[in-house]
């Protein structure tokens, strides 16, 4: 799948917010790269989809603002469904569970 550059930038930046804020309701620092944190906190919301309301909380305290799309697909668990391959100039590329 191909996202034009605005949604794959408009997912990136939600996600690493939610990421970000995931590490610091578990009083955590964030992992050194990004990459790490981002592994990291899909697997915190993956085995307990009750982070996401905590990071949430936790965004909305620091007026901290994220799309509401990506937080919709977050909340059911979509994010295991995909990875991200490349950012291209032209937008991103993720591969789907199924590897097409």
């Amino acid at each position: 799948m191909l996202l034009n550059p605005e949604d794959a930038q408009r997912f990136m930046t939600t996600y690493e917010r939610v990421a970000i804020a995931v590490h610091a309701v578990n009083n955590e620092q964030a992992d050194a790269g990004p990459t790490a944190c981002l592994v990291n906190a899909r697997r915190q919301l993956h085995d307990n989809p009750e982070r996401l309301d905590e990071a949430m909380k936790h965004l909305r305290e620091h007026n901290i603002p994220v799309d509401p799309d990506v937080i919709e697909a977050l909340s059911q668990n979509k994010l295991a469904e995909w990875i991200h391959i490349k950012d291209l100039k032209s937008g991103a590329i993720f591969l789907n569970k199924e590897a097409s």
